[in-house]
């Protein structure tokens, strides 16, 4: 939203369940892990934010990005992601490590990207 803010609803009850505030700009995309246990977030502050659902904490704030960041998935283990920049990259992120795994420069700014397999 324009506060930089994320909101989660339980969609039964039509009510916001939590906000989750930290990004210093606008946020793009975010996503929820299977486990309901955690959000994660990009935004155009260069960084991807992990959100503990039950307490709205930042368990993790993933930096080295250049530029806006676009597009954030996740696995289906859980355990990697994929965000895409406008700084032309595609990286993959181990999130128990907080460790950049691997990364892909492109010429232009990529909008999305995909969870790895």
């Amino acid at each position: 939203g324009d506060d930089w803010s994320i909101r989660l609803w339980d969609l039964r009850e039509a009510s916001e369940v939590a906000i989750f505030s930290g990004h210093g700009e606008g946020v793009h995309d975010c996503a929820l892990f299977s486990s309901g246990a955690h959000v994660v977030s990009c935004s155009s502050d260069f960084t991807i934010r992990v959100w503990d659902c039950s307490n709205g904490a930042v368990v993790r704030c993933l930096e080295g990005h250049a530029d806006v960041v676009n597009s954030v998935s996740i696995s289906r283990d859980g355990t990697m992601l994929v965000t895409a920049s406008d700084d032309g990259t595609v990286r993959v992120w181990r999130v128990d490590r907080h460790v950049e795994k691997e990364k892909e420069k492109q010429k232009t700014a990529v909008s999305s990207a995909l969870p790895p397999p």
